[in-house]
């Protein structure tokens, strides 16, 4: 794994976009043409959740003694960080709120008239996005540890020997 360009934009960006993407699935929605609906109500309770779950991998990877010292991400985690943070927008974007009675269409369906199964659809990908790339960032985090340890002891054994 190596270090790239992106890598420290995503070093320092990781942290806010863990709490402003969240909030932006509750309430940005409607700055961009999505009225808010029963969503807002929901969110109360799952913000906070997410917002644990987004900052699981940044914190992993404070434990990646080569990431802190270049205080840059390895450019596969970059990767998948990007896939998440996309994915969440996406999600935003596309989710529909309704509560049975009402309906409360999507900011895509808003901006482009697409029906609510076409919405459907695309959040449906973005949730997929955002599942495989959560899983490649953590899994991608705790393999930047080890390799950052595994070094770690390899130089510190040279140095003893």
């Amino acid at each position: 794994m190596r270090f790239a360009a992106s890598g420290r934009f995503v070093f320092v960006a990781q942290w806010p976009a863990a709490v402003v993407l969240p909030l932006f699935f509750l309430v940005g929605r409607a700055l961009v043409g999505s009225e808010l609906g029963f969503m807002v109500v929901l969110g109360i309770v799952f913000v906070p959740l997410a917002i644990g779950l987004l900052l699981a991998p940044p914190l992993l990877t404070r434990f990646d003694l080569e990431s802190r010292r270049v205080r840059a991400t390895r450019l596969a985690y970059d990767v998948a960080s990007f896939g998440l943070w996309g994915g969440c927008v996406l999600a935003a974007l596309s989710v529909e709120d309704s509560l049975g009675f009402v309906d409360v269409p999507s900011a895509i369906s808003t901006w482009t008239g697409a029906s609510s199964n076409d919405s459907a659809a695309v959040f449906a990908a973005a949730v997929a996005l955002i599942g495989v790339s959560y899983l490649a960032a953590v899994l991608l985090a705790i393999m930047g540890i080890l390799r950052g340890r595994d070094r770690a002891s390899t130089t510190s054994d040279a140095t003893l020997a």
